[in-house]
């Protein structure tokens, strides 16, 4: 979970330290918006919403994200949520029982 305001991953353990995260999602992710109470607000099924998250390389469909000792993320300065508002679809609260497809996710620790 981040917080898109202050760029901070919100579930981070201090073991963890700096990551480097990369997962290639081929258009099956779905990715919730919640509100400050941590309410669903929408979700977008499918794409990786770039205007969010951002596109490296050329490559939209992974999602790659720095995460420094202090939980903060490679992040735009402002986030973009055109995604959510032109794709998304409205969401009373969020399906647990949903049926993921498993991958596997490296991480690698990075000591500056």
């Amino acid at each position: 979970m981040i917080n898109l305001k202050t760029h901070k991953l919100l579930n981070s353990k201090p073991e963890y330290g700096s990551l480097y995260l990369q997962a290639k999602v081929c258009d099956s992710g779905t990715y919730f918006l919640l509100d400050k109470d941590k309410k669903t607000i929408c979700k977008i099924a499918d794409y990786v919403p770039n205007s969010l998250i951002p596109e490296v390389d050329g490559c939209g469909d992974y999602i790659r994200l720095r995460i420094n000792e202090d939980d903060m993320i490679n992040w735009f300065e402002e986030p973009d949520f055109f995604d959510f508002m032109e794709d998304s679809e409205v969401v009373e609260k969020i399906d647990v029982h949903i049926k993921e497809e498993i991958y596997t996710v490296y991480q690698s620790r990075v000591h500056l």
